[in-house]
This record gives structure tokens, C-alpha cells and sequence, in this order.
């Protein structure tokens, strides 16, 4: 477990590659972007989760995590996310589960919520709320999204979701 004083950006860099990395959040934290690029330096799934709501405050710049590594598995379960979140992992898997994505403070750039580029992406019991550049954009992969909750966003097109290209699935949710 990583508490409000750890230092998460550190433990994510330094894991091992090739080796499942979980780690339990405590508290709230602000991190700079955290990018996973090269898949043979990356670990081979990475579980991030917190059971007390924990939250992640992104810097200045507004990105969290930039995961590009190919074949990356990622789970992000029970977070608060105050940031932009982008997944462009050809061949990887991006599995959300009971997390709320707030916008963040500023949007100077008006990036979406999540960012989905390729790869497939799972989405649970998640929330959207009140996004200034809109929630989610579909520019390729599949995304599956159940029980679902996008609300007072907004875009120029797409508020809650944009799809460029790609396959979105929306099961039981509301928008």
C-alpha cells in the first residue's frame, strides 16, 4: 500500500519489467504524468486500486497517465481521478472499474477525460461529470462500457463521447 505520502509516481517507474505491479492507493496525491511507452520496460500488468476512494491530482499539465506500451494491461479500480487519462496500447487491455474522472483544474489544453487510441478497454461502473471538453474519445480499439454514468459534459461534438473510429459499446448507462 502506498499512502498520501508515498511517492506513486516513483513506484511506477521503478517497477520491474515484465512483472505484474499492484499497488493499493491511501489518500489523495498530486503526480505528475506517468508514461509507459516501451513495453519491455514496463511492467506486464499494471493494477492500481484503492478501496477508500483514493485520489489522483494531476500537475499542471493535466495528463495522469499516458499508457502506449504495447500488449499493456492496466486496472484502475475504486479512484478518483482528477486528470486526463490516455490509452493507445495496441494489443493491450484497459479495464476501469468503480472510478469517478473529475475534471481537472485548469484544462488549458481541453483534453478529454479518457483518451482511447487502440487497443480494447473495459469500463464499469465509472462516472463522467461535468467535463469541459467532454468525457471520453473513441479514435480507435473497442470499448465496452457498462453501468455507466456521463453527465453535464460538454464539446463542440460528442460531449459525452466522441468516436472517430473504432467500436463503442454502452450497456446500461446513462447519458
Amino acid at each position: 500500500a502506498i499512502d498520501a505520502a508515498g511517492d506513486l509516481r516513483a513506484a511506477l517507474l521503478a517497477a520491474t519489467p515484465g512483472v505484474a505491479l499492484r499497488v493499493d492507493l491511501i489518500g489523495s496525491r498530486r503526480i505528475g504524468t506517468v508514461a509507459f511507452a516501451n513495453r519491455a520496460a514496463s511492467p506486464s500488468e499494471i493494477i492500481l486500486e484503492s478501496r477508500e476512494g483514493a485520489a489522483l491530482v494531476a500537475d499542471a499539465g493535466g495528463l495522469l497517465f499516458d499508457f502506449g506500451a504495447t500488449n499493456l494491461l492496466v486496472t484502475l479500480q475504486g479512484l478518483h481521478l482528477s486528470g486526463h487519462v490516455r490509452f493507445a496500447a495496441a494489443g493491450g487491455l484497459l479495464r476501469v472499474i468503480n472510478c469517478t474522472f473529475e475534471p481537472p483544474v485548469p484544462n488549458p489544453d481541453r483534453r478529454r477525460a479518457l483518451q482511447l487510441r487502440e487497443g480494447n478497454a473495459y469500463l464499469e461502473g465509472v462516472s463522467f461529470v461535468a467535463h469541459n471538453a467532454g468525457a471520453l474519445k473513441v479514435d480507435g480499439g473497442n470499448v465496452t462500457i457498462v453501468d455507466a454514468y456521463l453527465a453535464r459534459n460538454q464539446a463542440e461534438r460528442g460531449a459525452a463521447a466522441l468516436v472517430t473510429s473504432g467500436i463503442l459499446n454502452l450497456l446500461g448507462s446513462v447519458i
